[in-house]
């Protein structure tokens, strides 16, 4: 029987294939098979997961049945951390928000505040 060796750092390659390896969770939902998790950041990409067992020694192997979707999760995340660029002309906070002097505002001012220029009886 294969048992893990602690004493070295984590692998980063399968022991199969040579493939690389995420980090992801195990759920183990109450009905249906058990699933894969990767999570890409507020969306959770899930494959279910195939279990394997010898029946001579009882070993339990499992393998993530669509290998694709957390393949394509992890192009995602890697496209997806790109500087975005700015685009010039454009203000850098809305018009319509409060200054921060903490007094409320309306959105949109009425008539009779400031800027009509016609203030007295």
């Amino acid at each position: 029987m294969n048992t893990p060796d602690d004493s070295g750092p984590a692998e980063d390659a399968c022991r199969d294939c040579g493939g690389t390896l995420v980090e992801g969770s195990m759920a183990l939902p109450l009905l249906g098979s058990p699933r894969f998790a990767y999570r890409l950041g507020t969306t959770e990409v899930t494959t279910e997961v195939a279990a394997l067992m010898c029946l001579s020694c009882g070993t339990v192997r499992l393998r993530g049945r669509n290998p694709d979707r957390i393949r394509n999760a992890v192009a995602a995340k890697k496209v997806r951390h790109r500087p975005s660029l700015g685009l010039p002309g454009l203000l850098a906070r809305s018009p319509f928000l409060p200054e921060g002097d903490g007094q409320e505002r309306p959105a949109v001012p009425s008539p009779h505040e400031g800027g009509a220029g016609t203030e007295g009886p």
